[in-house]
């Protein structure tokens, strides 16, 4: 038996997590939870015999936790394996399943009592080294190289140039149109000299728009790069002029905001809240007439090429497509965790329903019909993205990971939780993690090259760059959202 503690989790708790697994190695017990997966690990095999050397384990119960099919599946193993199972209750009820005798709450978030962590120390070997083991890292830390640790210091602010990338994949894939019957493969790459983007950021530009009143979950750049939109936790909408960083108009919504899109022609916005959808006239100021579409929360939302069509993502676990004019609807089902993100393709056949069970779902939007199975893309998506020119896409939780169809090309390298991406138009990655820093990645290669460690001092939760190329937007948990001068020349 191993001298550490199990922790299973929701990845919505990953936060409090961190902060229990430094509180607990602070104090002498040793934690082992899942971000500790070495690159390339297959996680299942990894997860069952870290519970199967475990000296105790421990649950933190939450709703989240509670409906994901990995922590049930963790504690049926603990539970045949006849280990220890210590819960804590950080939010919701203690589960069906779990003997609420040694259960202690932790509802505000707090750390654990020191009775509890004596009972931990007491199911802990004294004094096991377990070899190969590696400490949970304290909150806000990464293994992750930081750029202002760099020689790069040295530089006067201004812009720091970064290097230059060429961006073209060895191999890719043609979505098929709606009309088509022939299966995804991949064809060989244009022979054409690509362009070379190069990417930087003008540290001296930075500009802070504060009018949120709780995180900002999400921003989107209309078509024309001058207007930006907004939502988040406070119920509210939000435009703002990206020239003068000043905001324009402000919309109530009936609940909390979670994704901004802009149509086609930059006049329409979709904002998915906790009631459903709605819609936004950006030249008139006004909410259209009509503009409801209820459904459960719309966690996520995005707007066809030829913007006649919003796809939406809801926590009954279902894709819907409302027709903007007709205000029909279609429901797509198959995956089987509540939808995180949604994306179309940029000609607008496929559209990527990804959910947090780490499920992803590729829709022939012509016939509506799934096209292959369900992939398994990770153990959590908080996002999905195309790539500018469509030949591949991105997914991003516990994992940034590249796809060919249903065929991973590439994992970028990396310890944390990214919650956010989005391509500039040249196609360079652009990446927002938990620990608040900003990424850009050259997709070919996969590796970093620029990274702004101190952007935020709290988790990104949204990225967008603008179609000129000219500006790039963040925001976190907290009610701000920044924009800096982003320098692309693709």
């Amino acid at each position: 038996m191993a001298g550490y503690v199990f922790i299973s989790y929701s990845r919505r708790d990953h936060r409090y997590v961190e902060r229990l697994a430094s509180h607990l190695n602070h104090a002498g017990v040793r934690t082992w939870f899942d971000d500790e997966i070495p690159i390339g690990d297959r996680f299942e095999k990894v997860i069952r015999s870290k519970i199967d050397a475990c000296a105790a384990f421990v649950v933190v119960m939450t709703p989240d936790a509670e409906e994901s099919r990995w922590v049930h599946r963790e504690i049926t193993r603990a539970e045949d394996k006849g280990k220890e199972i210590l819960p804590l209750l950080l939010a919701g009820d203690v589960f069906f399943r779990i003997n609420d005798a040694n259960c202690e709450a932790v509802t505000d978030a707090r750390m654990p009592t020191a009775k509890f962590v004596d009972q931990l120390k007491a199911l802990v070997p004294a004094g096991d080294s377990t070899p190969g083991l590696v400490e949970s890292p304290a909150p806000g830390k990464t293994w992750r190289r930081s750029i202002w640790s760099s020689p790069l210091l040295a530089i006067p602010l201004g812009i720091i140039a970064v290097a230059a990338l060429a961006i073209p994949l060895a191999e890719k894939w043609s979505p098929r149109s709606p009309a088509s019957t022939a299966t995804h493969s991949p064809t060989t790459a244009a022979t054409s000299t690509p362009t070379v983007p190069v990417v930087s950021l003008d540290l001296a530009t930075l500009k802070v728009l504060e009018k949120h009143k709780g995180e900002v979950r999400s921003v989107a750049f209309n078509p024309d790069s001058r207007l930006l939109a907004s939502t988040g936790e406070d119920r509210t909408v939000r435009l703002w002029d990206v020239i003068r960083a000043e905001q324009t108009a402000q919309w109530k919504l009936g609940g909390e905001g979670y994704q901004v899109a802009f149509g086609r022609q930059g006049s329409l916005i979709a904002v998915g809240n906790a009631n459903g959808v709605t819609l936004y006239d950006a030249l008139t100021r006004k909410k259209r007439p009509v503009a409801e579409f209820p459904q459960d929360a719309a966690r996520t939302v995005a707007f066809s090429k030829d913007g006649k069509t919003i796809a939406t993502g809801d926590d009954l676990k279902k894709v819907r497509l409302w027709n903007v004019f007709t205000h029909g609807e279609v429901v797509l089902t198959g995956n089987p965790g509540r939808i995180t993100s949604v994306a179309f393709s940029p000609d607008g056949s496929t559209l990527l329903s990804a959910d947090d069970e780490g499920f992803l779902m590729r829709w022939d939007t012509g016939s509506r019909r799934p096209i292959g199975e369900k992939i398994q893309a990770d153990t959590y998506l908080n996002a999905v993205a195309w790539s500018p020119d469509g030949t591949f896409f991105v997914t991003a939780g516990d994992h940034v990971r590249l796809w060919n169809g249903a065929t991973m090309t590439k994992e970028l390298p990396g310890t944390v939780v990214t919650t956010a991406v989005a391509f500039t138009p040249g196609g360079v990655l652009v990446t927002g993690d938990d620990t608040g820093s900003v990424l850009f990645w050259d997709p070919r290669t996969g590796k970093t090259i620029y990274e702004n460690s101190a952007e935020h001092d709290q988790p990104v939760l949204t990225v967008a760059v603008a179609p000129d190329n000219r500006t790039l937007s963040t925001a976190s948990t907290y009610d701000t959202i920044h924009l800096r001068r982003l320098r692309d020349s693709s």
